[in-house]
């Protein structure tokens, strides 16, 4: 329990110094189901770039439409966390708080056959404006990812994947939260309340 909120709180706080410039993966669209493979981080992953440490991926959406964007975990080792922000982007540096609409962690049940670390995030949101978003999928902690040194997930835009179940009484999946280092509390929080309600 200790080395998980070690983790968290270390990156959390790794905002980084300088920005680099975004390639996207795909453009999500409506109903469709794209797989990632996402490299294992280094040794001290913490200490690397926060926003080196995940995929981006864009959607075009519409004024006040209600989304719905899941990502599942494809290994037991892995614990995906969701972002999305408002536009798209050139640069990190651009990603700050204000651009932040929603972050996911923990919300909904792994697939059946890959319960592991945590659970998987889900974020369901209305959109504030017609144009493109982005999406930002990394982790909030790890283990080993085997002999492929990669970890394997799926990314939906709309309707999540057969088999997926939210936990009861989850109606809100995704908090409107700023970026690493001020999300730091949320975070504990919602992994706090997250361990407590199933012990419950």
């Amino acid at each position: 329990m200790r080395v998980f909120f070690a983790a968290l709180v270390a990156a959390l706080l790794a905002v980084p110094a300088a920005g680099a410039p975004i390639s996207y993966q795909a453009r999500l669209q409506p109903g469709e189901t794209l797989f990632g493979r996402l490299p294992a981080p280094p040794a001290q992953p913490y200490r690397a770039p926060f926003f080196e440490r995940g995929h981006f991926y864009s959607f075009q959406g519409t004024r006040r439409a209600r989304v719905t964007l899941t990502v599942n975990r494809l290994e037991r080792a892995f614990d995906p966390v969701l972002y999305v922000f408002d536009g798209r982007f050139d640069d990190t540096r651009a990603l700050d708080n204000d651009a932040v609409l929603a972050v996911a962690d923990d919300t909904i049940a792994e697939l059946p056959g890959f319960a592991g670390v945590f659970s998987d995030p889900q974020a369901r949101l209305r959109l504030p404006r017609t144009g493109v978003y982005t999406v930002f999928v990394t982790f909030a902690l790890f283990r080993d990812p085997g002999p492929d040194g990669a970890f394997d997930y799926q990314i939906t835009l709309g309707r999540p994947p057969a088999g997926q179940v939210a936990f009861a009484g989850d109606e809100i999946v995704a908090m409107p939260l700023p970026l690493p280092g001020v999300l730091l509390l949320g975070g504990l929080a919602m992994v706090v309340g997250l361990r407590g309600a199933r012990r419950g």
